[in-house]
């Protein structure tokens, strides 16, 4: 299972585990040939809410959020990727976009 990081308090778990996963990916197993998509690497599967899919991940399968309500976490996080250029408007415009 994969942490959601769209919740602050799971940002590092998330992180720290997408890092885990992308070096468990040069694992080789040395009974298999060396060549291209020979199989001797592992396959990376991750089951979590974040439908973010990370590179070095094979797989990823989002598990579905409607059930309960939406973290304010997750609320912000999805205002804030709607409004373009983010990074550039002033705070008190961010804030009024996140609570309206």
């Amino acid at each position: 299972g994969r942490p959601d990081g769209r919740m602050c308090c799971l940002a590092k778990t998330e992180a720290s585990l997408l890092l885990a996963c992308k070096q468990a990916a040069f694992i080789q197993n040395p009974a298999y040939s060396q060549g291209d998509n020979s199989g001797n690497s592992p396959e990376i599967v991750s089951v979590g809410h974040n439908p973010f899919h990370a590179a070095g991940i094979v797989h990823h399968v989002t598990l579905p959020s409607d059930s309960r309500r939406r973290f304010v976490d997750e609320l912000v996080y999805n205002k804030l990727h709607r409004v373009q250029n983010e990074l550039t408007m002033k705070p008190a415009r961010i804030l009024s976009t996140i609570t309206t």
